[in-house]
């Protein structure tokens, strides 16, 4: 199944069409690298990436601030969601973009998370980033085919 699938946690139930699923609102629609640019370029900053985007915000460009911070909130927005009904201690957030800005989309991510969860499960959630960077998704399909293959007989005699 797709659970734990954070990218499909509906931050915006009128929001845009996630190019994943097909469903509206989906985190992954404002936080992928894909859906950074595709904003960016609707808001006049024309063909550019998530990375160009981050960088120009850095520098204050006024349009890439409006596509980052909108980035940001959806982030902290599902991020507290998760934070709120599971209270993890530790939550772990990698891939492209953020193995590419680091504490500039985690640092404001966690300043928010603090503020709008739940006070005990904000103030017990630690927010990093994950070590294995971009391959992030790569090594956990790997994990899950390692996992039903070790499950099953397939390798039994039997």
């Amino acid at each position: 199944g797709n659970g734990g699938e954070l990218g499909h946690v509906t931050v915006d139930c009128a929001g845009r069409v996630c190019r994943g699923c097909g469903r509206k609102g989906c985190l992954e629609a404002y936080v992928s690298g894909t859906s950074i640019a595709e904003r960016a370029g609707e808001a006049g900053m024309g063909v550019v990436t998530a990375a160009d985007v981050a960088a120009a915000a850095q520098a204050g460009d006024p349009l890439a601030t409006e596509v980052w911070e909108a980035t940001t909130d959806a982030l902290a927005c599902g991020v507290t969601s998760l934070v709120n009904l599971f209270e993890p201690q530790l939550v772990v957030l990698g891939g492209g973009v953020v193995s590419g800005t680091g504490e500039q989309l985690l640092g404001p991510v966690r300043e928010r998370v603090r503020a709008e969860a739940m006070r005990t499960a904000g103030e017990m959630a630690q927010i990093v980033q994950s070590a294995l960077g971009r391959h992030v998704g790569v090594v956990g399909a790997a994990a899950i085919a390692a996992e039903r293959i070790a499950s099953s007989n397939v390798l039994s005699d039997g």
